[in-house]
């Protein structure tokens, strides 16, 4: 399928499965790839372990990977795997972190363990994420999968999106200018609920979410651990945000069309 789009320029889309309900259409002209290093972490679970083997074909080339085991390591992952044992996500995702220094230009990406991308193949998600200048970015989530906020689904024939607030999971990216404002993570900050919402009220970064590399995730939301703290977690940060609801967060601003080379915001 060929349209043309502005200044007459042609442009190539590629359908997609429409079953799976991907964001349908990818443009033609490519996005210059990220150059500056990428650590990736994760806490996982044996059981998803296949997930995460899947989704460190998927990271950048290059990419340093730091990960957690909660329980027992697969030993195809245990040169990866720094640490192991019982405990909380953001308190072990730091613990991550800080087992070596991590370069001041250097991204950071955390992903759960039951999410990869839904397209096969290295992802363009953070090549994405940098073009559009996003500090705190986010990858969409691929229509009927468990997702929290509705801003979260992948949006049709777009590339990204501005939003008021990137859900702290289930692939998060941090720009070298994020994780010197949000980083170390608190040390009570449990699994992260609420982070989110405290980091969107912190000044001169940008909130996004990238449509063109969605995720599928492959577990419920929220039903591998206690929410009562995490809830009240939440509420405090709501209150601080001078926030009523968690709804009033879900809020996307501008949309990156795919026809179009830049984001309107830059």
């Amino acid at each position: 399928m060929t349209l043309v789009g502005r200044a007459g320029r042609s442009i190539r889309y590629r359908s997609d499965d429409w079953v799976r309900g991907l964001n349908k259409v990818t443009p033609h002209w490519p996005v210059p790839p990220l150059t500056a290093p990428v650590v990736a972490c994760c806490v996982y679970r044996e059981v998803n372990a296949p997930f995460v083997r899947r989704m460190l074909h998927q990271l950048p080339d290059g990419a340093e990977v730091r990960l957690h085991a909660l329980g027992a390591v697969p030993g195809d992952l245990e040169r990866l795997t720094l640490s192991a044992g019982p405990g909380l996500r953001m308190p072990l995702l730091q613990s991550l972190l800080d087992a070596a220094p991590v370069a001041p230009d250097a991204w950071v990406v955390v992903f759960d363990d039951d999410t990869d991308f839904a397209r096969p193949g290295r992802s363009a998600f953070l090549d994405i994420a940098a073009a559009a200048g996003f500090d705190i970015a986010g990858a969409a989530i691929d229509v009927r999968q468990p997702r929290t906020f509705p801003h979260t689904r992948v949006a049709r024939a777009s590339m990204a999106r501005t939003v008021r607030m990137v859900e702290v999971g289930p692939v998060l990216a941090l720009s070298p200018r994020a994780i010197a404002q949000v980083c170390p993570f608190p040390s009570d900050s449990g699994m992260g609920w609420g982070l989110d919402v405290r980091w969107s009220q912190l000044p001169g970064l940008r909130h996004g979410y990238v449509d063109a590399t969605p995720i599928r995730h492959h577990g419920a939301v929220g039903v591998a651990y206690e929410k009562r703290e995490e809830t009240r977690r939440l509420d405090d940060e709501l209150a601080r945000a001078g926030v009523d609801s968690l709804p009033d967060m879900a809020q996307t601003f501008e949309r990156w069309p795919v026809w179009s080379r830049r984001p309107p915001w830059l």
